[in-house]
Formats: C-alpha cells, structure tokens, sequence
C-alpha cells in the first residue's frame, strides 16, 4: 500500500515536471523570434578649444654635449609657453628624453645603394610641451609666437571641454536610429516589436579628422605666415546594437 503510494506520487511529479517544461519551452522565444538590428548615431558641436604639441629638440654627437646644451634652450622655451598663460595658453605636460641615433644600425657600416654608411651616431635631447587653449581666435597668434621662439609644433586637433556630452548624445542618435529600423522592418513584415532582450554598445568616438597641419617656415625671416582653418563644426559618432523579441500581431 505504501509502496503503491509512493509510486504514484512519483509518477505525479514526473508529469508535473513534464508539463512544466514543456509550457516553459512554448512561451519562451526562441532566436528564431527575435530581431537584431545594429543602430548608427552622430551628433555635430562646435569646436570649443585646440590641443597641441610641440617639441624643442637639442642635438650633440655625445650624450653628454646633448644632455648638458638642453636645459638652456628648453627653458627658454618653457618661458615663452609661461608667457602665453595670459593668452589663455594652458600647459599640460612637459616630458624630457634623450636618445642616441645610428643611421648606420647598431654601430656596424652597413651598405646602401651599393654605398658603405659612414654617418657617426649622434644623441638627440628633447623636451615636449602639451598644451592647449580656448582662445580658438588667438590661436594663429600663439601657434607663431611658439615658433619664433623655436618650438616645433607638429600638429592641432579641435575638440570641446567635455568631450562625454557630445559620445552621450551621439549614443542617443544611434539608439533612434535602431528603433526606426526595427519598427520598419516590424511594419513591413507585420510582426510587432513585444521588447528588447538584449543591448550592445559598440564604438564610440571623437572625429578622426579636425587636425591642421602646419606649413613649413620660410620667406624673408625664414617663416611663412600661419594659417589656420577651424573646422566649423566636429562630428561624433557612435553605435549601438539591440535585439527584440518579436511576435505575430494580437488576432
């Protein structure tokens, strides 16, 4: 009698095991019902400010005639950057380093063209200077005065203080533009979009471009007037992708 009890039971919670399962694997989607679409986003700004480096660089065919002449012409530098605080120039950070330069590789004369190397090696003392500044109208004006004074400025991106606001807001465009196609596909194929299982941040970025190059120095003092064009506006891009679980319409 038990033993007949017992086995019933079982048998019961066997079944209710089964019934369990089988309506759990109806309701839940499967990845034949869902939707994934990959949403693209950016957002325009107006550059607020510029970021640039310039290096001052002193050379000595030993360490020690490299390493003991910088200290002079860098600090001669250093204060033409101090100088041009009140011009809304900021110094970010200075980094020294010197390095020795064999044209010839590792010491041995090596052949080029059918021609032995016969360049000594020299040392090369540098101090690089970044900086940057809000004053976008006075930039021509600081960019030239660094020159005069002998830094080698090599390039300028435009960016804005808060660079976060411009990625968030590009995050935005690109989730609008995941919903937007999800809801013309759902229309077109007529199933509707029941919700989003799954998000995926992808890339987000500044512009890749927004850089002046700068012309080379010369005419009568052995420069050429600078001229620097301001990107009227930066773009930022992101994306995003979404799945949807999707279903048939209500009848």
């Amino acid at each position: 009698m038990f033993a007949f009890k017992r086995m019933s039971l079982a048998l019961l919670l066997a079944v209710s095991c089964s019934t369990a399962v089988f309506a759990q694997s109806e309701e839940a989607p499967s990845a034949a019902n869902t939707m994934s679409i990959a949403g693209q986003g950016e957002f325009w700004v107006v550059p607020e400010m510029a970021e640039f480096s310039g290096s001052v660089v002193t050379k000595g065919d030993t360490l020690a005639e490299a390493r003991d002449a910088h200290p002079a012409i860098a600090q001669q530098v250093r204060a033409a950057v101090d100088g041009l605080a009140q011009s809304g120039l900021r110094l970010e950070t200075a980094q020294y380093s010197i390095r020795e330069i064999d044209l010839c590789g590792g010491g041995f004369r090596v052949l080029r063209d059918g021609e032995e190397c016969t360049e000594k090696p020299y040392f090369v003392a540098t101090t690089k200077f970044d900086m940057s500044t809000a004053n976008l109208a006075g930039l021509e004006s600081i960019i030239s005065t660094l020159a005069e004074g002998d830094l080698l400025v090599e390039n300028i991106h435009f960016t804005v203080k808060n660079k976060r606001i411009p990625l968030l807001e590009a995050r935005k465009d690109a989730a609008r533009d995941a919903l937007e196609q999800a809801t013309a596909y759902a229309e077109a194929l007529g199933v509707d979009l029941v919700d989003i299982s799954n998000v995926t941040d992808g890339d987000a970025s500044p512009p890749d471009y927004g850089e002046a190059d700068l012309a080379i120095p010369t005419t009568r003092d052995g420069r050429i007037p600078l001229s620097i064009a301001i990107p009227a506006q930066l773009e930022y891009n992101a994306s995003v992708r979404v799945n949807w679980t999707i279903g048939r319409p209500a009848s």
